[in-house]
């Protein structure tokens, strides 16, 4: 049974329908991962992000397209606010 995940696993698994990948590049990898730490309150259940080199790679996934959308623009407006921030220091 241990090959086919636990039961919170498979619920998951089920309700998450959608999914979106990208990544965005920055000028740097310290900004990328300043921005990246910035945006992980916000991300928890929707956004999953990993820093490569000075690009943040993002998987963003929802129930149904309109919270895929939704959840893609949150987190997109939270990395320009970082973004700006970053660039002020």
């Amino acid at each position: 049974a241990a090959q086919y995940g636990s039961g919170s696993q498979k619920a998951i698994k089920d309700i998450i329908k959608h999914k979106i990948e990208f990544g965005i590049e920055f000028d740097n990898k310290k900004i990328a991962e300043s921005i990246a730490k910035a945006t992980e309150p916000e991300n928890t259940g929707w956004v999953e992000t990993i820093v490569k080199d000075n690009v943040i790679n993002a998987t963003i996934k929802a129930e149904n397209l309109g919270s895929l959308r939704e959840a893609a623009e949150d987190f997109m407006a939270c990395l320009s606010v970082a973004e700006k921030v970053s660039k002020q220091e």
